[in-house]
């Protein structure tokens, strides 16, 4: 005949996973929840690769505005969009 401690394996009570098993559940829930994240960003930084001429860009949109609003001549514009093409 089997006793307690041996018909439970030597686990205690046979109450379920114990708190050893809720451990490395959370363990491994945190594993593939951060897996799951540095795919997610690998695949954002891949997909959205910012270019080096956005400096650029926003420069050229700054010096648009200027010309439109009448902060700089014509002759101004062109001379700092040619440098700013360079």
């Amino acid at each position: 005949m089997m006793h307690g401690f041996e018909m439970m394996h030597g686990y205690g009570t046979g109450s379920g996973i114990g708190i050893i098993g809720i451990i490395f559940m959370l363990l491994q829930l945190a594993l593939w929840v951060g897996l799951i994240y540095l795919i997610f960003i690998a695949i954002k930084k891949l997909t959205l690769k910012e270019s080096p001429n956005n400096n650029g860009d926003n420069s050229l949109n700054i010096l648009r505005e200027r010309y439109a609003n009448g902060e700089i001549g014509q002759e101004e514009f062109k001379k700092m969009k040619e440098n700013l093409m360079d």
